[in-house]
Formats: structure tokens, sequence, C-alpha cells
């Protein structure tokens, strides 16, 4: 009976530190379906840029810090449209000067995109929607457009709002465990121990 009791001691306390697992709301863009193995998200909410800019940076996601989605590729653009989305704010802004569009977060950090108003010019890809980039209320950072014809980018003021932002998470997943997991395996290790010492007294 007291060898049950320390067995289910050790059951109930693994139980306790290792929560069930709960399927992640980011997407995976896997490198075996020609992806670049980053994770994704559209976080929905009315919000400016720079609160925006801030929520993607506070957040992690196995391991890897998020950042506003920076899209350099018309297959990254594609696969971002597929996900469940609205309006929301991308890493992109000419603030710093007028016309020159750069990244301004993620890896890609100060790499530009695009220079010049609606006829501008594309430095790799870009994915304006058709008369934008126009400045039009002094409209100086990127976010997704959605209209009729579709869903494109668009440039938006400071405080927008838009409706959400796209965080990206950088690399491949990491592949050590989460805090809680490694808690409640800790903590099986010492019940294990815990009921061979006492097998040991009881002999």
């Amino acid at each position: 009976m007291k060898r049950r009791w320390w067995a289910a001691l050790g059951v109930s306390a693994f139980a306790v530190c290792v929560p069930p697992v709960v399927q992640a709301d980011p997407v995976h863009w896997s490198t075996t379906s020609g992806g670049n193995g980053h994770y994704y998200d559209f976080v929905a909410g009315g919000i400016g840029w720079t609160s925006a800019e801030a929520a993607a940076a506070a957040s992690s996601f196995q391991g890897q810090s998020g950042y506003l989605a920076t899209i350099t590729s018309e297959a990254e653009w594609d696969f971002l449209k597929g996900l469940p989305h609205a309006r929301g704010w991308l890493g992109g802004s000419d603030a710093a000067v007028e016309g020159e569009w750069r990244w301004v977060t993620g890896p890609e950090i100060g790499q530009p995109f695009w220079d010049g108003g609606i006829s501008g010019t594309s430095h790799g890809f870009s994915a304006w929607r058709s008369g934008e980039p126009n400045n039009w209320q002094i409209e100086n950072y990127l976010e997704v457009g959605a209209d009729s014809v579709g869903n494109a980018w668009n440039d938006n003021t400071l405080a927008g709002p838009s409706d959400g932002y796209y965080v990206e998470y950088g690399g491949e997943a990491s592949t050590i465990p989460e805090p809680s997991t490694m808690v409640g395996l800790v903590s099986m290790g010492l019940m294990g121990l815990a009921i061979a010492w006492r097998r040991r007294r009881t002999k």
C-alpha cells in the first residue's frame, strides 16, 4: 500500500508540472515545402504601428523571438496570404527618409525594398496595392491592406490603427524542451529516486 501511495504521488506531481500540449497558433513555413523555416501568426485587434512593433518584439515561440513580419519574396507573400488574416502591420517604414522604404524589424533590418512613391523603384520584392504608397496624411508605416480587389500592401499613419499585426518568428523551431516540461521531467526523476529510496528502507 505504501509503495502504491508513493507511485500515485509521483504521477500526480508529474501531471501538475506538465500541462496538456496545446496546439500553437503560429504556422510553420517548413523548408521541406520550399519555405524558410520561420513561423508566422496574425494577431487581431485595433492597434497602432508602434504598439504592434513592441508587442511583436515581446513575443516568443519555441525559443524564437518575434518581430513584425518582413516579406522578401513572392513565395513568402503567397504563404502569408494563406493565413487567417485581415488588415495588419508589417515591419516596413520610410519614417527615417521619406520615400525610402526599408525593413526596420527582423533579420532584414535596414534593407531597402522600395524607393519613391507610386511610380517608385523596387529593390527586391514588393506588393503594393495599386496607387500605393501615396503618403496620404503622412503615411510612413507598412501594412497589409484589404479592399474589394484583394490584399496588398498599403502605407498608413503611425497611429493607424490597423486591425492587427503579422508576427514572424525566424529560424527553425528550437529542440530545447519548454521550461514547464523541464520541471516535469525533473519532478518525475525526483519521485523515482524517492520510490527507490523508500523500497530500500522497507527491505
